[in-house]
């Protein structure tokens, strides 16, 4: 009898130890983590149950919408709720109103630091999205510590041309992380298809010479202030008359002079900024005149806006394309092409209806003169 008390007493040790470790097991299972490099080189552990998400700096945002993500968001930056930015911002048109009740979680800083770090660390989210620039980025890796933060920092183009290969880096990791690699890889999918097809449109003719001025880049500029690196150019593979000129900078100042000497045979403005266009214009009327396509003026609407409107960077290009290859784009109408192209990254065909009605930014041909 009292044998077969020692052997239930140690098969009820033995039990009980096995339930414990299937229950470690089982912890450990929840904890699991998931490893990726992300845009900047690192290397991030991440939570596969993650639940809540900060999205910091240019262009972080943007890219949740693209996928389907918002819900997961739980503090956003002062930005995202200034009213303007739906017209300038396509993205933030469809998340204004669900996301200006959230906590303010930063200041929203083009290539700064502008993050609330303490209110950050009190929200706690299960992983931190960050779209700055590296030396920002560290300055907020040393401030939170114990949250994961992953670099979604991309940039209009590459030194290839089209988009930044980070771009996708930073879609394929906000759906791993998120649950999310179906839509993600749809929306990259989309921005190759847009590229190809763009691409193959204007691939045997011959290329026009192109100026685009007054463009947003860092902020609102003049008719004289230009971009060599202007993505919808690139799209259709167009000579931009910004890279024959021997000028230093990502954007840069040229003069009057400059465009009289170079010619081109079609200009384009950023819409957004017309009237610092305008007004710079009518001091240099003379020289103004003097370009030979001073009369072939058309709108093109700013796709810089805390970072790369991808969305408007392609809609301008097939704008662009209507005007300098009318026979190769012959079956775009640009309106039709908007609702597309809108419905297609934020899922709202009638956003650029909204911006033409509400900021009075679209497509068409202007006189500067007037």
């Amino acid at each position: 009898m009292k044998n077969f008390k020692k052997v239930l007493v140690l098969l009820v040790v033995v039990l009980g130890c096995s339930f414990i470790l299937l229950g470690c097991k089982k912890g450990k299972k929840k904890e699991e983590m998931l490893t990726i490099i992300d845009s900047m080189g690192y290397e991030v552990s991440v939570s596969q149950d993650v639940k809540s998400v900060i999205a910091l700096g240019p262009g972080a945002m943007r890219l949740m919408t693209y996928a389907d993500a918002i819900d997961y968001v739980i503090g956003v930056e002062t930005w995202e709720k200034k009213p303007g930015n739906r017209y300038r911002a396509p993205y933030n048109f469809v998340i204004a109103d669900k996301v200006k009740s959230l906590p303010n979680v930063g200041e929203g800083k083009t290539g700064k630091y502008g993050a609330y770090a303490e209110k950050i660390i009190e929200l706690n989210p299960d992983v931190i999205f960050c779209a700055y620039t590296k030396e920002a980025l560290d300055k907020l890796r040393l401030k939170i510590k114990n949250i994961p933060i992953v670099s979604i920092m991309y940039s209009p183009s590459s030194e290839n041309g089209y988009f930044d290969p980070r771009l996708f880096t930073a879609l394929d990791n906000i759906g791993l992380i998120l649950d999310r690699e179906e839509k993600c890889a749809e929306i990259s999918n989309l921005i190759r298809n847009y590229t190809d097809d763009l691409a193959l449109r204007v691939k045997d003719v011959e290329k026009k010479s192109v100026y685009v001025g007054g463009v947003s880049y860092k902020g609102p500029h003049e008719f004289t202030y230009t971009y060599p690196k202007y993505t919808s150019l690139e799209l259709i593979e167009t000579n931009n008359l910004a890279t024959t000129m021997k000028f230093k900078g990502a954007g840069f100042q040229i003069g009057f002079e400059d465009l009289v000497k170079a010619q081109p045979e079609y200009m384009f403005i950023d819409i957004s900024n017309l009237n610092l266009i305008k007004e710079e214009v009518s001091k240099n009327r003379e020289i103004f005149k003097q370009i030979e396509s001073h009369n072939n003026i058309h709108t093109v609407i700013s796709y810089n806006y805390y970072s790369t409107n991808i969305d408007l960077a392609i809609l301008n290009a097939y704008y662009m394309g209507t005007i300098l290859y009318p026979k190769q784009f012959k079956d775009i109408d640009i309106e039709e092409k908007a609702k597309e192209v809108m419905k297609n990254f934020v899922g709202n065909e009638d956003i650029y209806e909204g911006i033409k009605e509400n900021a009075k930014y679209e497509y068409k041909k202007i006189d500067l003169l007037k």
